[in-house]
């Protein structure tokens, strides 16, 4: 969880399968992550996320700029920072 906590929870939508926004909103919250928006999977009708931890990187426009899927050595870390420097 270390890498999720140095994100910028105000900038970004968290996505979780299986439970309910509020369940994932408390389990993140309990890792000193603060995020501003919280989905499920499940509910947003996501199904094509099938894999945790999944981060999607999405536009102004609502187009997917860039998505990694499970856990990121350090070389793809840096390329979420970047990413997210970038784009916002």
């Amino acid at each position: 969880m270390a890498f999720y906590q140095t994100l910028p929870g105000e900038r970004l939508v968290w996505i979780a399968l299986g439970e309910n926004e509020l369940s994932n909103r408390m389990y993140l919250t309990e890792h000193g992550i603060e995020p501003r928006i919280v989905l499920s999977a499940v509910y947003a009708g996501l199904t094509k996320i099938n894999a945790t931890p999944a981060l999607i990187v999405v536009g102004a426009d609502g187009h997917v700029i860039r998505s990694w899927v499970g856990q990121l050595n350090s070389a793809a870390e840096d390329q979420v920072r970047a990413t997210i420097r970038t784009f916002f």
